[in-house]
């Protein structure tokens, strides 16, 4: 690989520095390896996860068919007779030729899934292969796949920047950045397989047009393996119709493409992959894989026309209701954040109007200054600053929105561009024009709304010391005009102080209530604004202004110390043999193929209109971002070493800039390595507060636990057969923790599934929709905006059971975020309905008016229903006795079963049941008491090891509602232990916050 990735010959390259060094690429080899872990470890739900390997199960032991073998619901192998009946006419006429069973091979339908292969290879790491932990539950192999895509993924990204000209460090900071801006999109799914494959064909792409032309065919192999793990796959003939038809325009118009750089040239010579040979190459290539997609797979067209029905036909924007599929900008969405892809989106829109412009600093003749005429200096002096503006602009106002200090709309723009040209003026004119931040900031302040946070204007006090002192290192090291003063930085603290000062004696945007001399109101300040964009992430920015506070003082010392510690570092690294000379040969002006920009902004409207799509979006964009920089500052760079030594070549970037460049760099690295390292051991290593069995990393991070892992134990054991009614998300696992009958169908079928459109018609998921919502009662109370009430609920189960009943549905499964739903509480009040399972986690309702469900129920009793743990059926009778018991001998039975199951499996069902106990039998009490008193014994004589084991959580809650009963009979003094140890638990329970990430 390392002969690909030579610096393109024909373009003149700085020398070796340390820069492309061997430090420099462990240290972005690091960087990226640290970017690619973090991404793979941010908590999604693992719906897709437990569907695939349900499948791949069914798959690996049946074969790949379109026979659905999960759902009462679903698709059914097709076409059949009278479907193709319900086909255009042309389609019948060809049916009638070829014959059905032909149409049956070639177009399939039924249940189509176009991820089978992924699903497989899920199915085989966790059961089949040498490592697999499946059997154990604990899944980390798939977590440990997961991680091995996205270092496979961060690494194309590079090589494809590093392919296309893109300076070694700057491929390597934007390959982390695309890591991190599809984060929140990143679980343990199928499109992950995408996601790898799309980084590995813009890879392949550019090397066909940077490198050799004859590389596109690696995508037919590609193609054809990726047609079989994902749907995604599409996505290569979506980027090659840009490339064949810019390719053709300049076939056309050979000048005018030449002269417009619709064909991507460096000095006077084609790129490889724009010439009409490769241009063949590319049509072929393309069709071959195509067709081989076609051919290659269990499916054949159907894998390609399904494509197309899921995206454009009539029901494809209801499946796109889907919080996954909604817009990337939708900020109310509940899954994931655009919030990066906003940032990204904006550089690079920025980073191409300022390539283009930057390309007017190049002279059109390669004349010494001292022969051109003063106009062409004074154009120069007018763009370089103009240049120079823009670009200190773009990049303090995409910081301030990275950041949250100001948003994404012109307004801000504008602001944000006065501020810079305040700044701008301090470092290149003269520093005292610092002092117009004074009446800028209270201009700022007067022209916002204080309803909506002043818009986040107070803010401008706080960052002009840290931005002036980046903006000085960077000026000054491309122009002389900057001068170095250990004064500025007083004059430019005072200004900022000033402004803060008056800003709080006139507007008080903080609310003040002393005088502002009072220096303690300025260490606890809050934001007033919060951004839209910020939805999902998980800062919460509360130590906000003590940060910037640290930072202004570093930036002050570092003003202070820089001329010392200049000296001193370059002490550091004197014995270095490394040296930098400058490029020989002209410099010419950098070109980029407009191909990859059209696909770039092709991924990103697709990343706009499905929020699905964002991490591609990063993986194409992020080469490109990085390469238009390396652009940029190359230009930059040549232009100014004309001017000042009359050689259109490439300056040499100062050693010791390097140095400091290098150091940097480092400390970067090892902080967020050492930040994210701590955070993964926090999280996935360390106790965790709400499990004492599912405890694995790979539960955590896929939210696991709560899924019906011994609910679905139940219904095996129990041999439950026939149709279902379930959360629609959690079919998935359900059908996995089933064990199929010997022909491959789950015994008790599922009503939906999260397979969605792969297996169900859109009205399927309409009747799901309707009947989870509670049908026409709930309705007409949601429209009058009312409560419902006990007849309500009443009347809600009765519709809910002649609905069930029409689809013979006898058992009803839900997961605890739906029990105080409408449904739940349906079903609930419905006297045919009753519940057989409960745990903290779940739900599971039988129809007692058929004789399976009445068996399941008076099995309770009898001891014929069998329960995975003792702890379920004695919590399942304690809340039956609570419900339908009368008796005393009945009630003593209830409660002894809630004491039972407490002690037996920490769970908080049991502790609710045995309070509900307490409220409403008074003679319970003492026993209560007692318990209650036997429990916090317990909890003080082994406190160390319950808080530092798993389960932790249950045993503080137990404590604390131990603590909460027995104070009301305790003296005073136990009273104030128990306050002072009630808020140490609640500290603890505090805790559980950090357990996200």
């Amino acid at each position: 690989m390392a002969d690909l990735l030579q610096d393109n010959k024909q373009m003149p390259t700085q020398a070796t520095s340390l820069l492309r060094g061997k430090t420099a690429g462990a240290i972005g080899l690091m960087a990226m390896l640290i970017f690619a872990l973090h991404s793979s470890t941010h908590m999604v739900g693992a719906g897709d996860t437990w569907v695939a390997l349900a499948c791949g199960r069914h798959f690996y032991n049946h074969g790949v068919d379109t026979n659905e073998p999960f759902s009462a619901n679903s698709h059914r192998v097709g076409p059949t007779a009278e479907e193709i009946e319900t086909w255009p006419e042309w389609a019948q006429k060809i049916t009638k030729i070829v014959g059905i069973n032909t149409v049956k091979y070639w177009h399939p339908t039924g249940w189509v899934n176009q991820n089978w292969l992924t699903h497989v290879i899920f199915y085989w790491l966790a059961y089949q292969s040498p490592f697999a932990d499946g059997p154990s539950l604990s899944f980390n192999t798939l977590m440990y796949w997961k991680f091995a895509i996205y270092i496979l993924t961060v690494i194309c990204v590079y090589y494809t920047g590093r392919v296309m000209g893109a300076h070694p460090a700057l491929s390597a900071a934007l390959a982390c950045a695309s890591m991190f801006i599809g984060r929140s999109f990143i679980d343990i799914r199928p499109a992950g397989f995408s996601n790898l494959m799309v980084a590995a064909f813009m890879l392949v792409l550019v090397l066909s047009i940077y490198r050799n032309y004859l590389y596109i065919w690696l995508i037919l192999p590609a193609t054809i393996f990726w047609a079989n793990l994902h749907g995604g796959y599409i996505y290569v003939f979506i980027a090659l119709t840009p490339v064949v038809a810019i390719r053709l325009l300049g076939m056309l118009w050979r000048k005018t493409a030449v002269k417009l750089e619709l064909r991507a040239t460096t000095s006077k010579s084609l790129l490889p992959g724009t010439t009409p040979q490769a241009l063949w190459h590319t049509i072929a290539a393309g069709t071959i894989a195509f067709i081989a997609s076609i051919i290659f797979n269990p499916f054949h067209l159907t894998n390609l026309t399904h494509t197309f029905q899921i995206s454009i036909s009539a029901n494809a924007e209801g499946w796109r209701n889907v919080h996954e599929w909604w817009p990337a900008f939708r900020w109310d969405n509940p899954v994931g954040t655009g919030f990066p892809l906003l940032v990204m989106m904006l550089a690079g829109i920025g980073l191409l109007v300022i390539w283009v412009f930057s390309r007017l600093l190049i002279p059109k003749q390669n004349k010494s200054p001292k022969m051109q005429g003063g106009n062409q200096q004074k154009n120069f002096n007018l763009i370089a600053n103009a240049v120079g503006f823009a670009s200190a602009l773009l990049v303090i106002w995409a910081t301030m929105i990275s950041f949250s200090f100001t948003d994404a709309s012109g307004v801000s723009f504008l602001v944000s561009g006065l501020f810079v040209g305040i700044l701008w003026a301090s470092v290149l004119v003269n520093v005292h024009f610092i002092y117009l931040i004074l009446p800028f900031g209270l201009l700022m302040l007067y022209t916002a709304d204080a309803a909506q946070g002043y818009a986040g204007r107070y803010i401008f006090p706080f960052i002009t010391v840290p931005f002036y002192c980046g903006l000085f290192a960077v000026a000054s090291r491309i122009s002389k005009k900057p001068a170095y003063s250990f004064l500025n930085i007083f004059y430019v603290t005072a200004a900022a102080a000033v402004t803060l000062l008056v800003s709080a004696a006139t507007v008080n945007p903080f609310k003040f209530t002393q005088p502002i001399w009072h220096l303690e109101q300025y260490v606890n300040l809050h934001r007033l604004w919060q951004l839209a964009y910020e939805a999902n992430l998980e800062i919460t920015y509360a130590k906000l202004f003590p940060v910037l506070y640290w930072i202004n003082a570093f930036c002050i010392a570092a003003w202070l110390a820089a001329p010392y510690a200049r000296a001193v570092f370059r002490d550091i690294f004197a014995s270095s043999d490394v040296t930098s000379a400058p490029a020989e040969g002209e410099y010419r002006k950098p070109k980029i193929d407009l191909a990859l920009v059209v696909i770039a902004a092709m991924t990103v409207y697709m990343a706009l209109r499905s929020r699905r799509f964002i991490p591609i979006a990063g993986y194409v964009t992020c080469p490109l971002i990085a390469l238009l920089t390396d652009q940029i500052i190359q230009t930059v760079a040549a232009s100014i070493n004309f001017r000042r030594n009359g050689r259109l070549t490439l300056p040499r970037m100062p050693v010791e800039m390097q140095r400091w460049l290098l150091a940097g760099s480092a400390a970067v690295v090892m902080g967020f390595g050492t930040w994210w390292g701590l955070k993964f051991k926090n999280v996935y290593i360390d106790p965790w507060p709400t499990e004492t069995k599912l405890t694995s990393a790979f539960i955590r991070m896929t939210a696991s636990a709560v899924k019906p892992f011994d609910a679905c134990r139940f219904i095996t054991e129990n041999k439950m057969r026939g149709n279902m009614f379930n959360y629609w998300t959690e079919g998935g696992f359900i059908a996995w923790g089933q064990t199929p009958d010997p022909d491959g169908h789950t015994p008790l079928q599922l009503f939906m599934d999260g397979r969605a459109q792969a297996a169900y018609n859109y009205d399927a998921y309409m009747l799901w929709s309707e009947i989870m919502a509670g049908g026409p009662v709930v309705q007409k109370a949601r429209i009058r905006n009312k409560n419902l009430t006990d007849g309500d609920y009443a009347q809600v189960g009765e519709w809910l059971d002649s609905r069930l009943k029409q689809f013979k549905v006898w058992v009803v499964l839900m997961p605890s975020n739906q029990f105080d739903t409408p449904f739940v509480e349906g079903i609930r009040r419905n006297p045919s309905w009753r519940l057989a399972y409960m745990d903290d986690k779940q739900k599971l309702f039988v129809d007692i008016s058929t004789p399976r469900g009445l068996e399941i129920f008076k099995g309770i009793g009898d001891g014929n229903t069998i329960y995975p743990e003792k702890c379920y059926r004695d919590t399942i009778i304690a809340h039956n006795m609570l419900a339908f018991g009368g008796s005393a001998e009945q009630l003593a039975m209830g409660f002894q079963c809630a004491l039972s199951a407490f002690e037996e499996g920490t769970m908080r069902t049991p502790m609710q049941l045995i309070q509900m106990y307490y409220e409403r039998y008074p003679q319970c009490r003492p026993q209560v008491n007692a318990f209650w008193q036997k429990v916090l014994e317990d909890f003080h004589a082994n406190k160390k090891k319950y808080l530092s084991s798993d389960g932790y959580y249950y045993r503080a809650v137990a404590a604390l509602m131990a603590m909460g009963q027995l104070q009301q009979t305790a003296n005073k003094e136990t009273v104030e232990s128990y306050e002072r140890e009630r808020a140490e638990l609640q500290r603890v329970i505090e805790t559980m916050q950090d357990k996200r990430w």
